[in-house]
């Protein structure tokens, strides 16, 4: 058995002797047919490259959280999904906004913020985990949504630990709770 230790964004690089061993590591820990996110662009690279050299854990669509809110990405990103799994539009509706509102208050408050503070097109960290988030609702149950390396508070809070990554609750007794606001959670 192997013990991992990595400090990210200091994961071994794909040329690292153990580079391999973490990515298939972090595969195995996956869900049969599950979607991992990656937290950052090495693990990402280690992954996928993992995967397409060696064939190996091929039911496992790996994203990084990053692709959902870029719009150079998103037309790759909406190709490979082919159905496997879904995808809402890039454009943040005020339908959206009332319904994160309600489910994810302190992220739209700090998106508001941002904008705000920012101006438009420097809101970057608050409109990608609300764009997870909703992802995260297109998707599950349908599939078990895994990560590895990206953990915000909102997303600790209702995933389990599955291993090496964090999943979030794909069966019904705990998607229910896992999908409302924190506020719900705690009374």
């Amino acid at each position: 058995s192997t013990v991992f230790f990595t400090m990210a964004p200091n994961c071994p690089n794909r040329r690292h002797t153990y580079a391999q061993k973490l990515a298939t590591a972090l595969l195995n820990h996956a869900h049969p047919g599950a979607i991992l996110f990656a937290g950052n662009d090495v693990l990402l690279s280690l992954l996928l490259t993992t995967q397409a050299t060696n064939s190996y854990r091929t039911d496992v669509d790996i994203l990084s959280p990053r692709t959902l809110s870029l719009a150079h990405l998103r037309p790759a990103v909406t190709h490979l999904a082919n159905d496997r799994y879904a995808l809402s539009d890039l454009q943040t509706t005020a339908e959206q906004v009332n319904s994160w509102r309600s489910e994810q208050p302190w992220l739209v408050d700090t998106l508001v913020s941002e904008r705000s503070h920012y101006g438009s097109t420097q809101y970057k960290k608050s409109l990608l985990d609300l764009n997870l988030w909703q992802f995260v609702k297109d998707n599950v149950p349908r599939r078990a949504i895994c990560f590895a390396g990206y953990s915000p508070d909102w997303l600790t809070a209702r995933t389990r630990s599955s291993g090496l990554v964090l999943t979030f609750p794909n069966d019904e007794r705990s998607l229910k709770a896992s999908l409302q606001s924190p506020k719900a959670l705690v009374e």
